[in-house]
């Protein structure tokens, strides 16, 4: 199996599955790695606001990544969904 389809089995196993019990920094770090792994770089302007915290936080998990690689990006999203979800795809 490739890497790519490791990365979109795990992406589709974390988007069905409603109760799947991780903290907030860990989902932090998936939006960051999977924005990363499908767009690149932060593209988007930070948002404003201060009740704006949930996107302000997105933003900063996906900005600093900024010049991590797609495949890289890719590579810890799914070591870090094998780290904690156990089971297999």
């Amino acid at each position: 199996m490739s890497f790519d389809e490791d990365f979109n089995k795990c992406v589709n196993y974390i988007n069905k599955s409603e109760k799947i019990n991780i903290d907030n920094d860990t989902k932090l770090f998936f939006y960051g790695h999977y924005k990363q792994a499908t767009i690149g770089d932060c593209n988007i302007d930070k948002p404003t606001g201060l009740f704006n915290i949930s996107n302000k936080l997105k933003y900063e998990a996906w900005n600093n990544l900024k010049g991590l690689s797609k495949d890289e990006a890719k590579k810890k999203y799914v070591e870090k969904f094998r780290k904690i979800i156990n089971i297999e795809l």
